[in-house]
């Protein structure tokens, strides 16, 4: 059994992810989560085994990078997406459905504003769905 808490105490512990037995099969537990892992964020990690059995601990911890927040709203005929300017190397990609997406880069070039990227885009007849992508 693994488990990932967080929390002030032992009392007020919250529990961000658990498994027994990986389910790709076998019996060692693996756990993943997206939350975002805040910077002096403590976590508490818990490690059984069945019946309370003894034997020794392999843990690997592997963090990956997730890509900065992508906003939206709308202005006039058009959706304006920002995301913040302190994460360049990011462009904006449309599909117009998620079953089995095509992405395709957007032609609409996004420029800094303030203290964000922004990309104005006309807003056409059917569903479009956007994401950011590192390039």
């Amino acid at each position: 059994m693994l488990a990932v808490y967080t929390g002030p105490s032992l009392a007020n512990l919250k529990q961000v992810a658990a498994n027994d037995d990986d389910p790709a099969g076998g019996t060692t537990s693996k756990v993943t989560f997206v939350t975002p892992v805040a910077p002096g964020e403590e976590y508490q990690i818990a490690v059984d085994a069945l019946g309370g059995v003894a034997g020794k601990i392999k843990l690997n911890i592997d963090f990956k990078e997730l890509g900065p927040p992508l906003h939206s709203t709308v202005s006039g005929k058009n959706i304006v997406l920002s995301w913040p300017s302190i994460a360049p190397g990011f462009a904006v990609e449309a599909a117009d459905d998620l079953t089995t997406p095509s992405w395709t880069p957007v032609s609409e070039a996004a420029l800094v504003i303030g203290d964000v990227f922004s990309a104005k885009i006309a807003i056409s007849a059917g569903r479009k769905f956007y994401r950011l992508r590192s390039q």
